[in-house]
């Protein structure tokens, strides 16, 4: 399907072909499109996002579906005990806005010693300083409490703070206050602390890059999105300049021919594939596959993820009555008033420091709070979405149903595990082997246990005392052999109640050309090739520390710069 331009149908040549139209693409393909003379061709494995996506606290839903990728890793040998074949699910958003169209919102700039950081190890260009306009060009705010020096309003992406509207909210806040913690702008000066949450939400309804960036320039006369094309690799020609994408759609196969670049914007998962397919990658993994080597790099390496556990939970015996409603009632208030119940975020934040954080100003654990009532339905979601066993589901959660539940998130920023993913065969319709390697480092256990510690700590205070919340001593059958809340019953959920955030970065890793661990140029140029750039969470050299979705929309504006400023 082709969404309406006025570039001929037939037309197979282009100046710039996009794979991928989600959290980086739309913004690639519209600011490329800016160039009136240019014709762009972005190329879209999905479709428009469904209705359901507008509505914030459903994404959930949106997992498991048509317009989720749906992928797996490969079985884990030191985490996710409790999960069926002990696999992390990782869902990614197949449709326009890609991930920012499924993601839970929240919209997270990470540290200024993350980009300094990228900096100093060859990534040149991309420290904070440079990076920080980006941001600012992105935005509109509509935040209630700001820095007002760190934000924007009139950019094109929309940004909202969610107020405190459970009691639950105050008192996570008032807890870490206690802890010796600030109330924060935690997208402004200092990171460090609790604050109101900023997620992607304009008037009630969910932004993503679809809404924000292609919505409004679909009709551009020179940009072309075709939807349920599903790109299979890239075509180089004797010099090796990337000169044309095959690519299936409607099951028949084409291929398109780029004039000046062609981006790869599929994600941390997918555009490895991509590479690897075209020739771009390990030369041992090329050869195996039989598949001629144009450039060996070490492609899908550098995996990373921000990993976290589910729980601590801690639990109220009565419900909150407005979750007796049908939530199709809610459906029906949201789009007919464009407000509802659906349309606020129930988790609250924080960015804390462990006891050996290399500095106050660079959080390593961060906590989300989620206000969760358990019924049986968003208990099945619960299995469903993050694959827990029936043995845990049983023991554990089920007896917690018909109970307003608070389940903590401990989350470790910086892990130092690193993982890598590898392509089964020539079939780019074949997922590929998604391997993060967690928990490999001890040093991430240990941090993991102290962020549960922590969360435990704030779970008990009298804050949450005078709301009614204690500690769900439910049955954990790994760890029954503990006893609650000691250093190994913590050690014992982590490595058996352990989930993804879905944030996997870092699979091209861009840095210096010298460096041998680089796939990229800090041009985010693909090395030993021409023409060909990567621009998406896979450029990551390291991980930022907090939610990746702001930044992919950052890289992508300055991306943008750097490919525009070549052509004008």
């Amino acid at each position: 399907a082709t969404v309406k331009s006025c570039i001929d149908k037939n037309q197979k040549k282009y100046d710039f072909i996009v794979v991928g139209g989600g959290s980086a693409g739309a913004v690639i393909a519209n600011r490329l499109s800016e160039l009136k003379r240019m014709n762009v061709l972005l190329l879209e494995a999905g479709g428009k996002p469904p209705k359901l996506s507008q509505i914030p606290s459903l994404f959930f839903q949106l997992q498991n579906t048509a317009v989720d990728w749906s992928f797996s890793t490969v079985s884990q040998k030191h985490a996710f005990y409790g999960t069926i074949d002990q696999r992390s699910k990782w869902p990614r958003g197949k449709m326009l806005g890609g991930s920012s169209s499924i993601n839970g919102l929240i919209y997270a700039r990470g540290n200024k010693l993350d980009y300094d950081h990228w900096d100093k190890e060859g990534a040149k260009g991309w420290n904070w300083k440079n990076i920080f306009p980006y941001f600012l060009k992105l935005e509109n705010s509509n935040l209630v409490q700001e820095d007002r020096d760190y934000h924007h309003k009139g950019g094109a992406f929309s940004v909202t703070s969610t107020e405190f509207k459970n009691p639950s909210d105050v008192a996570f806040n008032l807890a870490v206050q206690k802890l010796g913690y600030k109330f924060v702008d935690y997208n402004g000066e200092n990171q460090t602390g609790v604050g109101l949450l900023q997620a992607s939400i304009y008037k009630g309804r969910r932004e993503s890059t679809y809404t924000a960036y292609l919505k409004p320039v679909k009709c551009r006369c020179n940009l072309k999105i075709l939807t349920f094309a599903t790109a299979e690799k890239v075509i180089f020609d004797k010099n090796k300049k990337a000169v044309a994408v095959i690519y299936t759609n409607d099951g028949n196969s084409f291929k398109a021919e780029a004039d000046k670049e062609i981006i790869l914007s599929a994600g941390a998962i997918k555009t490895p594939q991509l590479l690897i397919l075209s020739g771009i990658g390990p030369k041992e993994h090329l050869n195996a596959l039989n598949i001629k080597v144009i450039s060996d790099l070490p492609v899908g390496r550098n995996l990373q993820d921000h990993i976290s556990l589910f729980g601590p939970l801690f639990v109220k015996d009565e419900n909150d009555s407005k979750f007796k409603v049908n939530v199709n009632d809610f459906i029906a208030e949201h789009f007919i008033t464009g407000k509802s119940p659906l349309s606020e975020l129930n988790y609250s934040m924080a960015f804390l420091n462990s006891k050996n954080s290399s500095s106050k100003e660079w959080p390593d654990i961060q906590i989300i709070k989620i206000y969760y009532p358990f019924t049986e339905y968003s208990v099945k979601l619960i299995q469903k979405n993050w694959g827990f066993s029936n043995k845990i589901m049983q023991t554990y959660i089920y007896p917690l149903i018909g109970k307003e539940v608070l389940i903590f998130l401990p989350i470790l920023l910086r892990p130092k595990s690193r993982g890598k993913i590898k392509v089964k065969s020539k079939n780019s319709f074949e997922d590929p082997l998604i391997d993060p390697q967690y928990l490999s480092e001890r040093e991430d256990v240990d941090l993991l246990i102290e962020a549960a510690e922590i969360s435990y700590k704030i779970g008990t205070s009298q804050e949450f005392v005078k709301c009614g919340y204690k500690p769900a001593k439910t049955t954990l059958p790994n760890c029954n052999s503990f006893n609650y809340a000691t250093k190994k019953y913590w050690e014992c959920l982590v490595k058996t109640m352990t989930i993804s955030l879905h944030h996997a970065v870092g699979t091209s890793k861009m840095g210096s050309r010298t460096n041998r661990h680089s796939v990229l140029d800090d041009e985010l140029n693909v090395i030993g090739v021409s023409s060909l750039r990567v621009v998406d969470a896979s450029i990551m050299p390291n991980i930022t520390s907090a939610n990746t979705n702001a930044v992919v929309i950052m890289i992508a504006e300055k991306a943008s710069d750097l490919i525009k400023k070549s052509y004008i």
